[in-house]
């Protein structure tokens, strides 16, 4: 069986959206990555959409030369023609597709994974997921369910210098994204639920999830018991906020 007919056992259609996070071992090649992506674009048609997560770290961000540092795979994608890159300088999102620049237009506001983010239009449009490796702390999409609840969230500041596209630099605040320690904790759980289906490649191990399923299942999780995804070392910031919110929401029932 191919990678294809894999993909097409699972549920993924011409026109369909789909997200790849994680990353390849490091013994896969550039030429095997970029067999990857082509049969993971052609899978998807002239219609569809690929949607890679190109964040980045540090203190300055230039669009079209930070490299992505969310593992190779994002970073090759990210420098494939006709890829757009948003404009976030912390959680950008590489996109490919026919509406590619409408989904990433906006995506340099405060919050970057609200639902109406490329990663948030994933659910609405019932894209799909393909996580490279077997670690949900790669998915960024958890981080979208969970804050599609509305409730106080911590504010957390990160400063950016961003190089603007006519030259000179902007600095801007951004809040930084939940705290990911417990993700990895999900992989078992999803599977056994069957959210999600491990498949072995040629690339490595594979995990395959619908997005609506999975955000509703986190949605739920984080409604009924937010405590959940709290890490418990003491010097996370934003889970000891969190908690101190929580309190404050409980003790105001």
């Amino acid at each position: 069986m191919t990678f294809t007919d894999q993909l097409r056992d699972l549920g993924l259609r011409c026109g369909d959206w789909l997200a790849v996070f994680g990353d390849v071992d490091e013994s896969v090649d550039d030429a095997a990555m970029d067999r990857l992506l082509s049969e993971l674009v052609a899978a998807v048609g002239e219609e569809g959409h690929v949607l890679v997560p190109a964040f980045t770290l540090g203190a300055e961000f230039d669009r079209a030369k930070t490299p992505a540092a969310t593992g190779r795979v994002a970073e090759r994608f990210r420098l494939r023609p006709g890829v757009i890159r948003s404009h976030h300088p912390i959680h950008s999102v590489a996109v490919l597709g026919p509406r590619a620049r409408e989904i990433v237009t906006d995506h340099d506001v405060y919050l970057p994974f609200r639902p109406e983010t490329p990663l948030g239009q994933l659910v609405r449009h019932d894209g799909k997921v393909l996580l490279l490796g077997s670690d949900q702390r790669a998915n960024a999409l958890i981080h979208v369910a969970r804050l599609s609840i509305e409730r106080p969230w911590p504010a957390i500041w990160v400063n950016v210098d961003t190089v603007l596209e006519f030259g000179g630099r902007r600095r801007r605040r951004y809040v930084a994204p939940p705290c990911d320690a417990t993700y990895s904790s999900l992989g078992p759980e999803l599977e056994t639920r069957g959210l999600a289906r491990p498949l072995e490649t040629a690339w490595g191990r594979m995990t395959w999830m619908a997005a609506r399923e999975l955000s509703d299942y986190v949605t739920t999780l984080e409604r009924e018991t937010p405590e959940r995804f709290l890490c418990s070392c003491a010097d996370c910031r934003w889970c000891n906020r969190m908690r101190r919110l929580l309190r404050q929401c409980w003790g105001a029932k």
